[in-house]
């Protein structure tokens, strides 16, 4: 009777501390995702500090007064690419730290932003006192209470052992039997590894956890969501596409009428800086190209896998889809960054969720998709969406 209601008790204590753990575990990873300080200390520290001097790499103190938050974008993503694209500081840098690039960061956009706010924001202490490298924003209460509920029934668990184990004594002393001469700690966890409830929970658990890092892992590859490389010369987006209203089909032309947008030739860009702002530094950049007929070496910024077949002109032109839709505001971009992190689930949503623009429209002529146009002339739908074309067939984007 005693060991079964001692087996009972086990169980419970287990099962509730084993719960909180993970609760407390995926609270911790939740919020690691959120906090400046402890992206900072995950993905930055091993190679540097803020105000403590050099370690593998450069001491980052005050570093927003040497590099902009586009640049540090493009830097953290892949610091390869920026060093191919000949930017000085960036050149400079790798030479000075013994060649060595810094790896490229699976970070978003939005974290790399908050690390570079955290950045200026610890530089600003260091002139006051030195302080250490410290999560920041949250004040953990949470993440305290589930670590005093774990630790509390760690001590019931630990106490409920011991009891149960000084009685099992007692009886096994007055009957002549053999007494466990174990100590406590070791007692308990005996009877944890003995307890086949407890050890599928953590092995479960276990295996759940990893499995979910792994997926997380995975599913990020490839993905350079907030990418902004520095190009060979500076093109303002904002002032191009924004100010000026230039269509991006001008210098894009290609996306009405063919596979790929394309980049314009020089000689598109000598269209208008024949006579506009000839004096301007970027500009004779472009002069030096153009009367030494060497291409400009561009830095592509979206660019998917070589096994997805992707139509620019069947988009705008069959679609009516704005570029906004895939590459965001650039009319209000300084640099062009990828806006929006272009995965096959970026592609299906839209083609499960998007209406083609399917009447009067000479491409989806009625002897073909005839009886979608009877639905939509009875009533019967609202709308036609790419998947009820075959969008969402493999073959349609993997050949």
């Amino acid at each position: 009777m005693g060991a079964s209601i001692k087996n009972l008790l086990f169980k419970l204590i287990s099962l509730s501390f084993t719960v909180v753990i993970f609760i407390g575990s995926a609270y911790a990873d939740e919020k690691s995702d959120l906090d400046p300080g402890k992206i900072f200390k995950t993905n930055c520290a091993t190679c540097h500090t803020i105000g403590k001097g050099v370690v593998v790499g450069p001491d980052l103190k005050d570093f927003h007064t040497r590099q902009t938050l586009d640049w540090t974008l493009s830097w953290v993503k892949s610091s390869s690419t920026v060093i191919r694209s000949g930017d000085d500081y960036a050149v400079a840098l790798f030479d000075e730290y013994n060649r060595v690039e810094m790896p490229d960061q699976n970070l978003s956009e939005e974290e790399i932003t908050a690390v570079y706010n955290f950045i200026k924001e610890e530089s600003a202490k260091v002139v006051e006192a030195p302080v250490a490298v410290v999560a920041a924003g949250d004040d953990g209460s949470a993440m305290m209470y589930l670590t005093i509920i774990a630790l509390v029934l760690l001590v019931v668990l630990f106490v409920l052992n011991n009891v149960a184990t000084t009685l099992n004594n007692l009886i096994n002393e007055k009957q002549g039997n053999e007494v466990d001469a174990r100590g406590e700690v070791q007692r308990m966890f005996a009877s944890l590894a003995a307890n086949k409830t407890v050890v599928t929970i953590v092995i479960i658990g276990v295996l759940l956890f990893g499995m979910n890092k792994g997926i997380q892992a995975l599913s990020n590859l490839g993905i350079q969501h907030g990418y902004a490389p520095e190009q060979p010369i500076n093109f303002p987006h904002d002032k191009h596409a924004g100010d000026m209203k230039i269509d991006c089909k001008y210098c894009h032309s290609g996306a009405e009428k063919s596979k790929t947008a394309g980049i314009p030739s020089a000689n598109v860009c000598m269209n208008c800086h024949n006579v506009i702002k000839k004096d301007s530094p970027e500009i004779q950049k472009l002069y030096n190209y153009v009367e030494n007929n060497i291409p400009i070496q561009w830095v592509k910024v979206h660019n998917l896998p070589d096994h997805v077949y992707f139509n620019h002109s069947q988009h705008v032109n069959i679609g009516g889809i704005e570029c906004e839709h895939c590459h965001g505001k650039v009319e209000e971009m300084k640099v062009v960054r990828k806006d929006k992190a272009i995965t096959m689930g970026f592609c299906i949503d839209c083609h499960r969720e998007t209406a083609v623009k399917f009447e009067e429209n000479n491409y989806y002529h009625e002897a073909a998709f005839a009886d979608l146009h009877e639905q939509l002339k009875n009533g019967e739908i609202d709308m036609v969406t790419v998947n009820d074309i075959g969008g969402t067939e493999c073959q349609k984007c993997h050949y």
